[in-house]
């Protein structure tokens, strides 16, 4: 997978059929978004809790070692869902619970 971004770093490039059978819905995605860096001011853990979603059921993962690295630190909450890749499709229900629940309440909607 980084030798493909690799490849097209600085071109307009998208990348397409990274799932096995994508939701008719899905659109490609913009290849900068897996290459632009992010610039941390610090203060996203004062902000937001740190809730990881593991998706147990994606064969062949890269996110392993996140989710092993996540769920021992207490700093995060780690859940874990029966699923593959596309979560919002296979439970959205669960994603939804786990969403509301980590959002802070000033963000929730009434």
């Amino acid at each position: 997978m980084l030798a493909v971004l690799e490849l097209h770093r600085g071109e307009d490039a998208v990348l397409v059929g990274l799932h096995p059978a994508p939701d008719a819905r899905t659109t490609p995605q913009p290849i900068g978004t897996l290459l632009q860096r992010i610039r941390p001011s610090g203060a996203g853990g004062a902000v937001i809790p740190r809730t990881y979603v593991h998706a147990a059921g994606f064969e062949g993962s890269p996110f392993l070692p996140t989710h092993r690295r996540l769920s021992a630190d207490p700093a995060w909450t780690v859940h874990t869902l029966p699923v593959g890749h596309d979560l919002m499709r296979e439970a959205p229900d669960e994603l939804l619970r786990i969403s509301l629940a980590a959002a802070p309440a000033a963000h929730r909607r009434g």
